[in-house]
């Protein structure tokens, strides 16, 4: 967490910089500067940074969007003109890192304001992934703040993130605490936390009622003999929790209990789909089952055990239907029959 000075008129505004992932957790499976997210959107470049594009392919003047306030803004067509025939990034290679565009020092990352303060979330790439125990990150935050810190210089990224007012600062604490929970054997601990912290209560009245819904999970899918410790996976939500609690727009409008009770049943669907099989540790895999079974999971009553008898697809069909009930979706009868 960082204050940035920002000068506009000749007036200062300073603005806190959060950015919701610890330090080398998070790095990035591209297999060269060529993926898919170097074939669309905007360049955005600062006036150094221009001149190199213009010196490198002078026409792309006729793109110019924008060139006001220090910022040049390029409309990008698909392949991107500095891509070689490797898929790689010309200026990259000839001039160095510090003199690509703003938008690809950024990447993968991208800055929201939210309230006074600024975020620093991914956005857009499939292959982020959870760091191996052993290997290196090649996002030095320092490196990520500093082009963010540009970013809001320039008042390039400016969209509002739709974080209720307040929660920021939880989320700030969440995060914090997160590294003391990655080498733990099961989520349930840093879950409790979560549900503790945010109400005062105790972290063991918390877990227990956790385990309490862990129980009535397995009895609803027939998973009772599912072992819940997983350092792998305790390590890799653990380290994704404080980026998906402050991204995941399925959690903004969720109490505290029922984000942390989310996170956990997540936790569980990838204990129960990964047994016997390969697992994933894409951000983006976790961020696209959150909002699935997950959030259904967490409206699940002794009621909803009636149908634990049913087919894997009856049962799951029925959670998901709590999900569509509980979000607000058309009605649905609440008693499962068949």
């Amino acid at each position: 967490m960082r204050e940035c000075a920002r000068f506009y008129e000749g007036e200062v505004f300073v603005s806190q910089v959060f950015i919701p992932f610890l330090d080398g957790m998070l790095d990035c499976d591209c297999a060269a500067s060529g993926s898919p997210c170097c074939q669309r959107g905007l360049l955005v470049a600062n006036q150094a940074e221009r001149d190199v594009l213009l010196l490198e392919y002078p026409d792309m003047g006729m793109f110019l969007l924008n060139d006001s306030g220090g910022q040049y803004a390029f409309q990008k067509f698909s392949p991107c003109w500095f891509l070689d025939d490797a898929g790689m990034c010309r200026i990259h290679a000839k001039h160095g890192y510090a003199l690509k565009p703003l938008t690809c020092r950024l990447h993968p990352f991208y800055v929201f304001a939210c309230g006074g303060e600024h975020v620093v979330v991914p956005h857009g790439c499939e292959p982020l992934r959870v760091v191996r125990p052993g290997q290196t990150s090649r996002f030095d935050q320092r490196v990520v703040l500093a082009n963010a810190e540009e970013a809001i210089r320039l008042g390039v990224f400016e969209t509002e993130f739709g974080l209720p007012p307040g929660r920021l600062e939880v989320e700030k604490e969440v995060l914090a605490a997160s590294s003391a929970y990655l080498d733990r054997a099961t989520y349930v601990d840093f879950a409790a936390y979560q549900i503790a912290m945010s109400r005062g209560s105790s972290a063991s009245d918390a877990r227990a009622r956790l385990n309490e819904m862990l129980r009535l999970w397995k009895r609803y899918l027939g998973s009772e003999d599912l072992d819940l410790e997983s350092r792998e996976f305790t390590r890799d939500l653990t380290a994704v929790t404080p980026l998906l609690r402050v991204s995941a727009e399925c959690l903004w409008g969720m109490d505290a209990e029922s984000i942390a009770m989310a996170l956990l049943a997540l936790y569980f669907c990838l204990l129960m789909y990964s047994r016997g099989g390969p697992r994933e540790a894409y951000v983006a895999t976790y961020s696209k089952m959150l909002p699935d079974i997950p959030l259904g999971l967490i409206h699940l009553t002794e009621q909803d055990l009636q149908v634990a008898s049913q087919p894997a697809d009856r049962k799951i069909r029925w959670v998901r239907t709590l999900r569509k009930l509980h979000s607000g979706e058309p009605n649905q009868a609440r008693t499962p029959r068949g």
